[in-house]
């Protein structure tokens, strides 16, 4: 309950003001509150109106709150429960998705900052689950938030924050370790096998057995040298064996695992929270390495490409995942998703069937239904619902990332004939189009490249890469007013870009000069990013406007990183230092980028 605090506010305020004076402050106030939201009935804007009015209004002839003249005119209140009341003037206003709900608790994130708040509900809605948004206020009581006004709800089939992931992972995690039990007629491999791979890698360093490989050859290393031991000292075996020891190496074990589980989901949460996706597939990308088996680290790993948008990657190991663990209907969802952010709405629809067969989670459950009732919205909408086998669709990505090595890699034949290859399986992948087209600008056939990117535009029409492109082209063959154009139809369509098409973006934008776009671009997606070659990109523009310290700052900051960052920053020291008169800084890649930037 929210004792009250509310309806007792409601209470007092009603008692300090007539009806007729509550009516006109509505008539004169109503419009002016800060919180509306279009459409709302008379009831929920009056409700709105007076959670607004009780908690946040600054009374004129005071300049304080309500709460405030409530306090001081109610001294029988224990301390404690005063700063409570005071308290509620710390609203936080914002758009929130639910983390998780147990019961009446949720736990918020704000999706502006990353913040997490407890709020309990007075009362169970039913519409509120895991992943929805919530566009509304919260106000603190005591150690936990209660909700104020009227809220808008929003839901997507897509999982918005790894966070949820994580709640069920670590929620199925202590099930799965706890229920890893000992018994006299089961083989010890077997046993192994079960346990995590940070537990098996911790009996090989006890046993000094090597620590690489695959979990069920360190498994069965285990067990060789255990029974080799039994030959020589049955005593020390019995020992090691004593159920008390087992069971307190348990739980320590245990113990252990879930510290190594939190401090992975710590570094991945901090990591999606700054937009360094790389280091976040790189920290779960070494476990994957050292237990390519664990179906829960498969699953982090997809859920980490599904939200840099790889969903072909994300495809591919769910579908691993789903053959080591078919039970598991979170893994079919997020196959279910991937494969429709694919464009497999026909797989993607079979995903989702399936899952439902395995009487999932509630919220899942939901999901899975609002996938399902959409199928014929997503078939109008995904042209691209094309029928080649799966294994082809992961071949073609194969051979994508191949092209793009190759193309920044100035290899133009190489990356034409892959780009050919896999325009030949899908004969509208617009991106693989639109590179032929850069291949043909790197190579010097600009008119050629034109109408590469023609075609690439008559698929995608809003595409903000291939627009930028077309500027590039028209900028080298001396059209300068058709290149202004495309720029400015370029920035108009860039909403949250890939890091890879960032990078494209503000490259060719300081190419052909249009350095107030590319500035515009690192100012709103550089502190998102944390990215050294973005750092780099930012002091090569600063240094094409002959701003050579803001320049040597930023080179400095990356160049043990980098041999072209440290001799660009002694460059822009020396022109800073009046030393040279001038240098050619070339936007171009200073640092060896991941699969995941390609």
């Amino acid at each position: 309950m929210k004792e009250d605090i509310l309806l007792k506010l409601y209470d007092y305020c009603g008692k300090k003001y007539s009806k007729k004076e509550m009516t006109d402050y509505l008539n004169k106030l109503g419009e002016k509150i800060p919180y509306h939201l279009e459409g709302i009935d008379q009831d929920n804007f009056i409700r709105n109106f007076m959670d607004w009015f009780v908690l946040e209004r600054i009374i004129p002839e005071t300049g304080k709150l309500l709460t405030d003249s409530y306090v001081k005119e109610h001294p029988e209140l224990d301390e404690k429960t005063k700063q409570k009341i005071l308290n509620t003037k710390n609203i936080i206003a914002s758009e929130f998705v639910v983390i998780a709900k147990e019961g009446l608790n949720l736990k918020l994130k704000n999706r502006e900052n990353g913040n997490y708040y407890p709020v309990t509900q007075v009362s169970n809605n039913p519409q509120i689950q895991a992943n929805t948004i919530i566009l509304g206020r919260i106000f603190p009581w005591g150690e936990i938030y209660r909700f104020a006004g009227v809220m808008a709800l929003a839901y997507t089939p897509m999982i918005l924050d790894s966070d949820i992931m994580k709640h069920h992972y670590e929620k199925k995690e202590i099930e799965r370790a706890e229920n890893i039990l000992l018994s006299q007629s089961a083989k010890l491999t077997a046993i192994l096998n079960k346990y995590p791979f940070q537990w098996v890698d911790g009996i090989c360093e006890v046993l000094s057995i090597e620590t690489g490989g695959r979990k069920n050859e360190k498994a069965k290393n285990i067990a060789d040298k255990l029974i080799g031991e039994i030959a020589t000292g049955h005593k020390v075996i019995q020992d090691s064996i004593n159920p008390q020891r087992c069971k307190r190496a348990n739980r320590k074990a245990k113990s252990e695992l879930l510290m190594d589980k939190e401090e992975l989901y710590n570094k991945r949460a901090g990591l999606y929270e700054n937009g360094r996706y790389a280091e976040a597939l790189e920290a779960l990308s070494e476990a994957h390495r050292k237990d390519p088996e664990d179906v829960d680290t498969i699953v982090l790993l997809a859920g980490c490409y599904i939200n840099i948008a790889h969903f072909t990657e994300a495809a591919r190991l769910l579908l691993d995942a789903d053959k080591l663990d078919p039970s598991n209907p979170m893994i079919k969802y997020n196959l279910g998703y991937a494969l429709l952010c694919m464009g497999r709405v026909n797989d993607a629809m079979r995903c989702m069937k399936k899952c439902l067969r395995l009487n999932p989670e509630a919220e899942i459950k939901k999901m899975a239904k609002r996938m399902i009732k959409s199928e014929e919205h997503f078939t109008e909408k995904l042209e691209n619902n094309y029928e080649i086998p799966l294994e082809e669709e992961f071949e073609c990505e194969e051979k994508f990332l191949l092209a793009q090595k190759h193309l920044y890699n100035k290899q133009l034949e190489e990356a034409i004939a892959l780009y050919e290859w896999i325009l030949e399986k899908k004969p509208d992948f617009h991106r693989a189009i639109q590179n032929i087209g850069v291949c043909y600008i790197q190579g010097g056939k600009l008119k050629e490249s034109l109408k590469y990117f023609e075609r690439a535009l008559s698929i995608s029409p809003n595409d903000d890469l291939c627009l930028g492109n077309f500027a590039h082209a028209y900028y080298l063959l001396g059209d300068y007013e058709k290149s202004q154009e495309y720029s400015e139809k370029s920035m108009k369509y860039v909403n949250e870009p890939l890091l890879r098409d960032l990078f494209r973006l503000i490259t060719l934008f300081i190419e052909i000069e249009q350095f107030e776009f590319a500035r515009e671009l690192l100012s709103k997606y550089g502190s998102t990013h944390d990215n050294a070659q973005l750092t780099f990109l930012s002091g090569v523009l600063y240094a094409k406007q002959r701003e050579y310290l803001a320049a040597k700052e930023e080179f400095q900051s990356i160049r043990k990183y980098s041999k072209t960052a440290m001799e660009y920053f002694e460059k822009a020291k020396a022109l800073s230092d009046g030393k040279i008169k001038d240098y050619n800084f070339e936007a171009k890649i200073a640092f060896n980028l991941s699969e995941d930037m390609l």
